[in-house]
C-alpha cells in the first residue's frame, strides 16, 4: 500500500492541533478528506463504489502537505533522509556490527505505530558501506522488522539514483547508459 492511502484522518487532525493550525483551516482541510469515494472503471466495467476511511489524494496540492504535516516529527538520534514518502536512516560508526542502526529502526516502528503507518518491508532494504579491515559481512546481524529480517543488498535505487556499498557510480552510469 502507498503511504499517501495509510493517512489516519484522525491522526492528521492531531497533527493540525499539535501545530497550532487555526480551527477553520483544519475544519476545512479534513473536510475535504471526509466521505472521499473511489471506483475503478475498465472499459464498460465499472467496480462498486468505495467510501475511503483514510488516506490523502495524490495529485492535489493539499495531499502532500498533509502528508508532510503527518512525518513532521518523524527524526531519528542518527543521520537520516526524508523525501515525503521515502525515509533513509543512516548509521555512522568506527564498528560495522554497531546495533544503532537497529535502534533508529526500532524507533521509527514505534512512530509507525503511534501515527497508523506501516513499513513495507519488501520494499526496506539494508546496505553496508564500510571502508575498514576486511569485515566478513554475513557475521554482521541483519536488521529486523517485527520479526521479519530485511534484505541485505550492495546496490539500491534511491530517488532514481542508484547507490552501491562502494559508493561509485558504476551502477548509475550504467542503468542511465541503458536508459
Amino acid at each position: 500500500m502507498k503511504a499517501f492511502d495509510l493517512v489516519d484522518h484522525s491522526v492528521l487532525f492531531s497533527k493540525f492541533v499539535e501545530n497550532d493550525f487555526p480551527p477553520h483551516v483544519t475544519a476545512w482541510s479534513l473536510s475535504f478528506l471526509e466521505n472521499r469515494t473511489q471506483f475503478v472503471r475498465l472499459g464498460n466495467f465499472s467496480s462498486a463504489i468505495m467510501k475511503l476511511g483514510a488516506g490523502c489524494p495524490q495529485g492535489t496540492l493539499s495531499g502532500p502537505n498533509n502528508f508532510k504535516l503527518l512525518i513532521n516529527n518523524l527524526s531519528f538520534a542518527n543521520s537520516y533522509i526524508k523525501y515525503v514518502d521515502d525515509v533513509s536512516l543512516i548509521s555512522v560508526s568506527v564498528e560495522p556490527d554497531c546495533n544503532l542502526l537497529q535502534l533508529a529502526f526500532n524507533d521509527l516502528l514505534i512512530w509507525c505505530e503511534t501515527n497508523s503507518m506501516k513499513i513495507n518491508s519488501v520494499k526496506t532494504k539494508e546496505m553496508i558501506v564500510y571502508f575498514g579491515r576486511h569485515v566478513d559481512k554475513s557475521n554482521v546481524p541483519l536488521l529486523s522488522c517485527a520479526n521479519q529480517l530485511i534484505q541485505r543488498v550492495d546496490t539500491f535505487k534511491l530517488l532514481g539514483v542508484y547507490f552501491n556499498s562502494e559508493l561509485t557510480w558504476k551502477h548509475h552510469v550504467d542503468y542511465m547508459l541503458k536508459k
